[in-house]
């Protein structure tokens, strides 16, 4: 069965991204030099999940970051992404998109068999329903110190409570530090 992470950056405040989706408060920490990890993390999926606003957000960018991955977009929205998907013929992996009851696609995913690790890329919504389905099983925050008063929430109303065990705190340049919890184990 594979293992699912979520590696994601928030604010102090516990936003992932400004009202309209941006990312612009994680400029001053991307000038650092460090990487906070990501190559060897990225390394270490096989591929990734993302929900459709965190998609349409990575379009907006320019070029696709997971080119060499497998991706799949868990969406209400199937076919208005897939029109949205020009490079598609491009890249080596294919973009999969998935609609539908969240369970039994993760647990397709999951029990695939061809992906050791998954990567949770985003967004709130996806973060929050997997917690809720007891199959997220890492968390890797980068906690940037910035606050934005609003905008989209890490963790919007989750509507259980859990615990998580703390692995490991790290501490990088311009005060990020790393919160890497384990959601299996209390």
């Amino acid at each position: 069965m594979s293992k699912i992470t979520c590696f994601i950056a928030t604010t102090i405040d516990g936003f992932i991204a400004d009202e309209l989706g941006g990312v612009s408060f994680l400029d001053n920490i991307n000038d650092s030099g460090d990487d906070y990890g990501y190559t060897k993390f990225f390394d270490s999926v096989d591929a990734v999940i993302m929900g459709s606003k965190t998609y349409e957000q990575i379009l907006s960018f320019g070029g696709y970051p997971y080119a060499n991955k497998k991706s799949f977009v868990i969406t209400h929205r199937v076919d208005e992404l897939k029109a949205l998907t020009t490079f598609q013929d491009t890249i080596e992996w294919p973009i999969e998109f998935f609609g539908g009851d969240i369970g039994p696609i993760i647990d397709k995913l999951r029990n695939d068999g061809r992906y050791e690790h998954l990567w949770l890329v985003g967004g709130g919504s996806l973060v929050k329903q997997l917690i809720e389905l007891g199959v997220l099983d890492e968390l890797r925050i980068f906690v940037v110190p910035t606050l934005l008063g609003k905008g989209i929430p890490l963790f919007d109303q989750v509507n259980s409570f859990r615990f998580f065990t703390l692995l490991e705190t790290i501490t990088y340049a311009k005060g990020v530090v790393e919160l890497h919890y384990d959601l299996r184990r209390w």
